[in-house]
């Protein structure tokens, strides 16, 4: 694995990969940190219920045994108004939560960045940063290591929390949680409505918290396998049709098919669609200097951001496809489409998958991406 999720929310809908959202929470284009989108997530519950995001490892899902982490490295770019009262009612900024539903209480830290394990049945003080985490309408990185305690006997949990790279807390040696019970990660929240975050008043002051550029790394694989640091997540749009055009385009009407699969934010009328395995389209996409990436600049994944359906219960494979500079052609590992509505499946690949070298600029500019009907 390496790097498990990623999104800068520049797909401009459905919170960009997150696969689940609920109370006051928006995509908004005036307060991003990089791109054309940030999200937004009310702290005040007199716009309607605190927002939240949450994302699931392994799908809806949850947990199957071996499939999710038990240590991760979180990074997180958040911007929080400066009216929001963070002291008065301490709420819920990150949360994590697993088992095989994701709803096993784990771990959670508030927004004057103490962090609470929950275990003996109850949520337990670990201890916090000496301040808040700001709230002066300035984006800050912050970062989060969360390694899950093995044993409930002799606790070897840590977590270490970092703000603009400077380390502001460092607990190890802790229980996080069951261990004897719970033995990985399957959620990750953000935002004080999460569903495995405690319950807490309605004190607070009428404000938003914006967060953008959003990456999670495990600790398997050889790349992407420890803090994140700082970076952006920049969306790049298909341009031109590739090698390949074997799908059928919806309207089709005179429109080739990366015109159909364009759009931004995303719609349910025009897209590509196939019957026939081994069907085939790629695209040619945007040259990434045009979005500020030069060629010295470090890439650490690619995602494919496939968003697709089937016309009936079941399931369909559907094969990320990459052609390197015109030589090289690549079937990636093969995603599975469950969902009869439209909905994300990406694929993260964490180096370039001819050379098997980190991604460079010139590569993506003088390739092909597309997909394969499995």
């Amino acid at each position: 694995m390496g790097r498990i999720f990623m999104t800068g929310f520049e797909a401009g809908s459905e919170y960009g990969t997150f696969n689940g959202a609920g109370g006051d929470v928006s995509l908004d284009t005036t307060h991003q940190r990089s791109g054309d989108y940030s999200a937004r997530l009310s702290v005040y519950p007199g716009t309607g219920d605190y927002g939240y995001l949450s994302n699931f490892f392994d799908g809806y899902g949850g947990v199957v045994a071996g499939d999710a982490p038990d240590e991760i490295y979180i990074r997180v770019y958040m911007r929080i108004d400066t009216n929001v009262d963070m002291t008065t009612e301490e709420f819920p900024i990150l949360t994590l939560s697993g088992n095989a539903s994701g709803s096993a209480p784990i771990l959670y830290i508030d927004s004057v960045g103490e962090v609470y394990g929950y275990y003996s049945a109850a949520w337990h003080d670990l201890g916090g940063m000496a301040s808040p985490f700001d709230h002066d309408d300035s984006y800050y990185l912050w970062e989060f290591y969360i390694r899950l305690s093995s044993s409930d006997l002799y606790p070897d949990g840590q977590v270490i929390i970092k703000r603009e790279g400077v380390e502001v807390y460092n607990q190890d040696n802790i229980q996080t949680h069951e261990a004897a019970t719970v033995t990985q990660i399957g959620r990750v929240e953000f935002g004080p409505g999460a569903a495995g975050a405690p319950s807490f008043g309605s004190g607070l002051t009428n404000g938003y918290m914006y967060l953008d550029d959003i990456a999670i790394n495990d600790t398997t694989g050889t790349r992407n396998t420890s803090w994140v640091g700082a970076g952006s997540i920049i969306g790049i749009q298909v341009t031109a049709p590739g090698t390949y055009s074997n799908l059928t385009p919806t309207p089709g009407s005179g429109e080739e098919n990366w015109e159909d699969v364009v759009d931004v934010p995303t719609v349910d009328t025009t897209y590509v669609s196939s019957t026939s395995l081994g069907d085939k389209d790629t695209y040619l996409v945007e040259d990434p200097a045009d979005k500020g990436i030069g060629e010295d600049s470090i890439i650490s994944a690619v995602q494919y951001l496939i968003r697709g359906k089937i016309p009936a219960a079941g399931s369909s494979t559907v094969y990320p496809y990459y052609i390197f500079r015109a030589t090289s052609e690549s079937q990636l590992a093969a995603e599975e489409i469950t969902k009869t509505y439209f909905d994300y499946v990406p694929a993260i690949i964490d180096e370039d998958p001819v050379t098997s070298l980190p991604w460079l600029a010139s590569s993506i500019r003088d390739s092909e991406f597309g997909i394969e009907q499995g």
